[in-house]
């Protein structure tokens, strides 16, 4: 039953950040048509990526039984994949050194997140006692 509720967890974050990516992007695209400069939406995306990735890490960090590095490690490794995918299948982008930087930080921002979160759930826990 467990695993039904975290599979379910997964499930509902992946769908929610697919659907953020999608959002930001069209955004981005119709600010870009408006006259803002590519460069200006990419530091955009990327600031907001890494909310997003922080975020997510947090919670699922707070919410384990587990290490909160590796749960932030787990979620951010699904997360950094479907971004791989969907920057492949829509916009066209090929793997280089930039891109591999890209996303080492979303993940390593998501590890830290992950940690934060398991010890702020430590912290609750040692007040409430």
């Amino acid at each position: 039953m467990i695993y039904i509720k975290t599979f379910i967890k997964y499930i509902k974050t992946i769908g929610i950040f697919i659907l953020l990516e999608i959002f930001i992007s069209f955004i981005m695209g119709f600010a870009n048509f408006l006259g803002l400069n590519n460069s200006i939406s990419a530091i955009i995306i990327f600031i907001i990526n890494i909310i997003i990735f922080f975020i997510n890490g947090f919670i699922f960090g707070k919410t384990t039984n587990k290490k909160g590095f590796l749960e932030g490690l787990i979620i951010s490794g699904i997360l950094v994949l479907i971004l791989f995918i969907l920057s492949l299948l829509f916009f066209n982008k090929e793997l280089s050194l930039g891109t591999l930087f890209y996303y080492l930080v979303l993940i390593f921002t998501s590890i830290i997140a992950g940690t934060i979160g398991k010890n702020k759930k430590i912290d609750s826990m040692l007040e409430k006692s």
